[in-house]
């Protein structure tokens, strides 16, 4: 059987022709670099999240449900097979909050290094090819996640679940060494499995959706791979055709949007959280932390509290969540950040479970949040 080719310069097979040709000689010094931060970066999430519930919930679920020798789970000893440990190491390395984030393309690392990490051990690749094939995925999420972003937001849809899934997959499709064709058949094969609503944040606490969308991505960008590798077929107007991901996810396609490809490394643009929670709080705990400089105050002396910030940080609501049900709502939440951090002074994981502490939780509603 002969595969229809992937049509010539449309967005699915730009995007596939770049990255199936992609070399590490192509590569910034700096996008190298960052590479091997992201990886390191990743695995140190991973390792955080390994001993968590979540974390044991994963490691087992993958082990007893995807038995296999092929990849092996951080921290944990114990192999499963390709698709389970990207997975599960996903899911592991999003959990604490900790992992990478790019200012238009949101978090790509919990969703990209398991998935090259599991791959990469499976196939026996070096070093080389894995930081090749990072590069392809956080340029591909470059062009399309921009696009979409403020639509999706709107919506209440989950990046993650969505472009990750896209980006992934053509890391897959460089890591298994697919030719143009096969690599458009990838992305345009995994665009039907972009999922994922942020209802989670509404409902954090109660449900482990966040993490598990990273894991998700994964495992989807490896399924695609495979499949178009088997001989699977995806729809070549997967990205800009009449009903295709940028106006299903956005507002429609411009051509514009791919502009950056092959001109820039989204990579190298990528930076590392400084604390956990949600980066739209990090300015208010940066903010609070300088103040602490000049000596913590007493907590009781405190009677009220301002913050200034920009509308992104307080839209949706659950940005200024004056009553938070439980940790995974207070890690979204300014008021109860500013509060936190006056009270123990940092912002980690740690810190945030520590978010319902009398003294903590007067300071509350002395907090008004305004633009």
């Amino acid at each position: 059987m002969t595969d229809t080719p992937a049509v010539d310069g449309n967005a699915v097979a730009r995007i596939a022709a770049y990255a199936a040709n992609l070399t590490y000689e192509d590569l910034t010094d700096l996008t190298v670099t960052r590479a091997r931060q992201v990886v390191l970066d990743t695995l140190g999430t991973a390792l955080g999240g390994n001993p968590t519930r979540l974390g044991r919930l994963a490691a087992d679920y993958a082990t007893t449900m995807q038995p296999g020798n092929e990849a092996s789970l951080i921290a944990d000893g114990r192999r499963t097979t390709v698709e389970g440990a990207a997975w599960a190491n996903a899911v592991m390395a999003k959990h604490l909050g900790m992992d990478d984030a790019h200012r238009t393309c949101g978090h790509v690392a919990a969703e990209l290094v398991p998935l090259a990490l599991a791959l990469g051990e499976y196939k026996h690749l070096d070093g080389r090819t894995l930081v090749t094939a990072l590069a392809a995925g956080y340029d591909t999420i470059g062009a399309i996640q921009p696009a979409v972003n403020e639509p999706q937001r709107v919506k209440g849809l989950d990046q993650k679940g969505q472009s990750g899934t896209l980006a992934s997959s053509i890391t897959a499709g460089v890591l298994l060494g697919l030719d143009e064709e096969k690599m458009a058949h990838t992305l345009a094969l995994s665009m039907d499995m972009a999922c994922g609503t942020e209802q989670y944040v509404y409902d954090s606490g109660l449900c482990d959706t966040k993490d598990l969308l990273s894991g998700y991505a994964a495992r989807n960008g490896i399924y695609a791979a495979k499949l178009a590798a088997f001989g699977f077929r995806g729809p070549p107007g997967a990205l800009d055709g009449p009903y295709g991901y940028y106006l299903a996810f956005g507002d429609g396609f411009d051509p514009v949007y791919l502009n950056g490809i092959g001109n820039r490394f989204v990579l190298s643009e990528t930076g590392f959280k400084p604390h956990a929670g949600c980066r739209y709080v990090h300015a208010c705990v940066d903010a609070t932390q300088e103040l602490l400089k000049s000596g913590q105050p007493p907590l009781d002396d405190i009677v009220s509290i301002e913050i200034g910030t920009y509308e992104e940080a307080m839209t949706p609501n659950f940005r200024v969540n004056y009553r938070p049900e439980n940790v995974g709502q207070a890690g979204f939440s300014l008021p109860v950040a500013v509060s936190v951090v006056l009270g123990r002074g940092s912002w980690y994981r740690e810190d945030i479970e520590a978010y319902d502490e009398p003294e903590i939780r007067r300071l509350w509603p002395l907090v008004t949040v305004y633009m």
